[in-house]
């Protein structure tokens, strides 16, 4: 899965998102230029703290919206803050062992992504009957 590189704003808000995991991968990863995150009201039962790193990835993220959801690890006063400083309460409680397996699964995304776009995308030409007998 990939999202566009261009994308500045994601509000998957009101959805009922349960995990948020796979998403800070593939924003980081794939949206250097993401401004706005918002997953309010959704059903996220933690807010991982590698959703600190977006900082790191996102630079021009101003907006990170997670209230309104069932978590309970990270305060309302927490979340109520400017995006910065809940991106950097999130990744203060990370180990340093979490923050490089987090920044590995990044990086291993943003390689696929890459290879991925390389890749000549000429369309397969249909097989003919032959070929088609042949490989039943």
């Amino acid at each position: 899965k990939q999202l566009p590189s261009s994308l500045t704003s994601l509000d998957l808000s009101e959805n009922s998102v349960e995990d948020m995991e796979p998403l800070v991968t593939l924003v980081a990863a794939d949206c250097p230029e993401l401004q706005h995150l918002s997953l309010m009201h959704n059903q996220l039962k933690c807010i991982p703290p590698h959703s600190g790193l977006l900082g790191d990835y996102n630079p021009n993220l101003v907006t990170f919206n997670v209230r309104g959801n069932p978590q309970q690890a990270v305060r309302s006063n927490i979340l109520e803050r400017p995006c910065a400083d809940v991106l950097k309460y999130l990744v203060n409680r990370m180990t340093p062992e979490q923050r490089q397996e987090a920044v590995n699964k990044i990086n291993v995304h943003a390689r696929n992504k890459a290879r991925d776009n390389t890749c000549d995308h000429v369309p397969a030409k249909p097989m003919t009957e032959p070929q088609q007998q042949q490989e039943a």
